[in-house]
């Protein structure tokens, strides 16, 4: 795992902790104004990552054997681009 484990949890600022309470991320935001929702929206994305990439590995690793490759538009197409995904997030892209 090249990623700090999981949870990791939005703090009230712009922070996102792990299971530590170690900084992990920050979202930065340059509206004068303060926090906009879409910065909100990122830091709750960014908090949910190693979760989301966990359940996205255990459902590939469920559903490989169930594809089929002669299907280019079915099971099969969504299984490259979820394996695609992983190894972006894994820094493999």
């Amino acid at each position: 795992m090249g990623h700090t484990p999981g949870p990791w949890k939005a703090g009230k600022n712009n922070y996102v902790y792990d299971k530590d309470n170690v900084v992990v991320a920050e979202i930065y935001y340059w509206d004068d104004s303060g926090c906009r929702k879409e910065d909100l929206d990122n830091k709750m994305l960014v908090a949910a990552a190693p979760e989301i990439l966990e359940a996205l590995e255990l459902i590939v690793n469920e559903w490989a054997p169930w594809c089929d490759s002669d299907d280019p538009g079915g099971n099969e197409a969504l299984l490259v681009n979820a394996k695609r995904v992983i190894a972006k997030a894994k820094g493999e892209e």
